[in-house]
């Protein structure tokens, strides 16, 4: 993802809407749909609950591998 879509999927991860995610970023809302367009189209996902998924089971096998521990 470029850096852009990868802020787009966080802040769609985070549970923004499109129109908080443009006022955020100070881009058009049209912007902020075309990025999270290729968010969907790159990972494969086709919606946020996939994408929240992918990003939590990362997060756990980073965890993992680096032995943090709760």
């Amino acid at each position: 993802l470029s850096p852009s879509e990868h802020e787009v999927a966080v802040l769609l991860i985070k549970g923004m809407s499109m129109k908080e995610i443009s006022d955020v970023r100070h881009v058009k809302e049209k912007t902020v749909r075309q990025q999270a367009t290729q968010v969907y189209a790159k990972s494969g996902y086709t919606g946020r609950h996939e994408l929240a998924a992918h990003f939590i089971e990362d997060l756990m096998l980073e965890k993992s591998v680096f032995g943090v521990s709760e």
